[in-house]
C-alpha cells in the first residue's frame, strides 16, 4: 500500500511540476494548472477500447486500470494544490483527435496505453 501511495503522490507531482511551467506565463488563465484551479477538475483523455486500460463499461462509464490510476492521480492532485472536491472528467479520443484535444485545451492529460501525456511535450 506505501508503495502505491509513492506512485500517485509521485504522478501526483509529476503533472503539477509539468504543468507549472505553462502557468507562470502571462495568459495564465487559458493553462491546465489555472483550469484545474478554477474548475476543480481534471480533464483525461482516454481511449474507449482500450480493454483493460480504459474502455466503456456496460453502463458507459469509462473504466479499467489506467481509469482508477487516473482518479487517484486526480484525487492525489487535489490534495497536493488544496482543491477539496477535485473530479476526473473524461473525455473520448481517438488517434487523430488526441493531440488537437490536447494542444486547443479540451483534455488537460491524455492517458495513453501505459503512460500519462504531458501537454507540454515532456511525456
Amino acid at each position: 500500500m506505501l508503495m502505491f501511495r509513492t506512485v500517485f503522490g509521485f504522478l501526483a507531482v509529476a503533472t503539477i511540476v509539468a504543468l507549472s511551467p505553462a502557468a507562470t506565463r502571462a495568459d495564465e488563465a487559458d493553462t491546465a494548472l489555472a483550469r484545474i484551479r478554477q474548475n476543480k477538475v481534471v480533464t483525461i483523455g482516454f481511449r474507449e477500447s482500450a480493454v483493460p486500460f480504459a474502455y466503456l463499461d456496460e453502463r458507459r462509464q469509462p473504466s479499467g486500470y489506467a481509469i482508477d490510476i487516473c482518479n487517484k492521480v486526480v484525487a492525489e492532485i487535489g490534495r497536493k494544490l488544496a482543491i477539496p472536491g477535485i473530479e476526473a472528467r473524461y473525455v473520448p479520443v481517438t488517434p487523430q483527435t488526441r493531440i488537437p484535444l490536447i494542444a486547443n485545451g479540451t483534455v488537460d492529460r491524455m492517458w495513453h496505453d501505459s503512460e500519462f501525456i504531458d501537454p507540454a511535450g515532456a511525456g
